[in-house]
């Protein structure tokens, strides 16, 4: 094998390790943040169901909807990330895959462009 098609070859294969990695990468940023605001509004409605003092639990929950904000954040920089990736992929050389932000569609395959 010659050093050029070790080359495509090598790059075949992180394109296609990318475009399948990343799609499960976002959707496991978007539950966790969903999943944070969903155990955040339970506390919420179960303190005030308990009768409890609003500020009861106040430094955990401030903690709590700090690590919500956080994993927002994260999820919206996955979504800057993929938005970026087409030019990425033609800065050095690859066609970028079309896919569905939402994942509900498989990607196009990369193609090598030499």
């Amino acid at each position: 094998m010659t050093f050029n098609r070790t080359i495509v070859t090598a790059r075949r294969a992180l394109t296609d390790t990318l475009a399948k990695e990343f799609l499960p990468l976002e959707q496991s940023a978007d539950a966790t943040a969903v999943k944070g605001f969903r155990f955040l509004a339970l506390t919420l409605e179960q303190r005030a169901e308990s009768a409890l003092p609003v500020t009861a639990g106040e430094t955990a929950i401030d903690l709590l909807y700090d690590a919500c904000r956080q994993a927002y954040e994260v999820q919206a920089r996955l979504r800057q990330a993929h938005a970026m990736w087409p030019t990425t992929a033609k800065e050095v050389g690859f066609i970028a895959p079309e896919c569905d932000p939402k994942g509900s569609g498989e990607a196009t395959p990369m193609k090598i462009v030499a």
